[in-house]
């Protein structure tokens, strides 16, 4: 039991120390411009979502889901330089739900493409998902 309540207490310090408050993401979504969206399919997938480059470079990316439950497991990021950056996610985001701030490698980057592989989650009569990316230079 001791050991138990010593795991809930460590994940409960862990997502305290990586979560953003409310008002954080707010002003974080005042200060970023949208990049572009992509509808998500019901089955799992990916689909690759071009950037363009006049955006400029960008610091972090904020994902919003809209139209049904959507779960992304992964995004590759290509640099403009055409690097890339597997970032993994793994998280399930309800309709109308946002991700964190997800910091880019090496600060400011401009970005080629973004690529996410998902699976939409919710009914199919709730239509399917929509993903909004915002940028943050």
């Amino acid at each position: 039991m001791k050991r138990f309540l010593n795991v809930v207490l460590l994940c409960l310090a862990a997502a305290a120390a990586f979560a953003q408050s409310d008002s954080e993401i707010r002003t974080l979504i005042g200060k970023a411009e949208l990049i572009g969206e992509l509808k998500v399919n019901f089955k799992a997938d990916f689909d690759v979502l071009p950037v363009r480059l006049k955006e400029g470079a960008l610091r972090r990316l904020v994902f919003l889901a809209e139209g049904n439950d959507v779960e992304i497991e992964r995004i590759v990021v290509t640099y403009g330089d055409g690097r890339k950056d597997e970032i993994p996610l793994r998280h399930r985001f309800a309709e109308g739900t946002r991700s964190r701030a997800v910091d880019l490698e090496g600060g400011r980057r401009l970005i080629r493409t973004i690529t996410f592989h998902y699976r939409t989650e919710g009914r199919l009569k709730d239509g399917r998902a929509v993903v909004k990316v915002y940028g943050i230079k």
